[in-house]
């Protein structure tokens, strides 16, 4: 056995292996989070994310965060959101509901283990008109005007891809 072939191999055998598992990941183009002090997110509060679109040729998924710990009080989470152009002018607007808890066995969903983070797909594939900066703002929606176990939320966009 000559080692120079056996390095050239298993040197190819690892980029193939990288571009198949990272080729295909889409690029995210924005991730923030905004805590809540007292791990409390209050009917009032809005939670804003300002970003900007670079191609709007290309389509986006956005999604948008919770981390909760055990203390939070239900399984479902509602959230009213708005995204707004640089104009003020309302691209979409809607109530959205996600279970951070199994709704039967109370389980949390997300990952970690005393606090979750669950990422909620909430548009696929969604085209901006134009390139330029765009607003999200979400607030809780909930029962309560102080929702407890909430330590923070966040919004991440990534290029849609195949």
């Amino acid at each position: 056995r000559n080692p120079k072939i056996a390095i050239v191999k298993n040197s190819t055998l690892f980029l193939f292996a990288f571009l198949i598992l990272f080729g295909c990941q889409n690029e995210t183009v924005f991730n923030e989070y905004q805590d809540f002090a007292q791990q409390e997110w209050y009917a009032d509060s809005l939670a804003t994310f300002q970003f900007n679109i670079d191609d709007a040729a290309l389509p986006y998924n956005l999604y948008y965060s919770v981390r909760n710990d055990l203390s939070y009080p239900f399984y479902n989470f509602y959230t009213k959101y708005e995204l707004t152009d640089s104009e003020g002018k309302i691209l979409r607007s809607s109530l959205h509901e996600a279970d951070l808890m199994h709704p039967i066995t109370g389980a949390p969903l997300g990952t970690g283990e005393s606090i979750f983070d669950n990422n909620i797909l909430l548009l696929k594939d969604f085209q901006f008109p134009a390139s330029g900066k765009y607003q999200f703002s979400m607030k809780q929606y909930m029962r309560k005007d102080t929702l407890s176990g909430v330590l923070a939320v966040g919004l991440a966009i990534e290029q849609a891809k195949d």
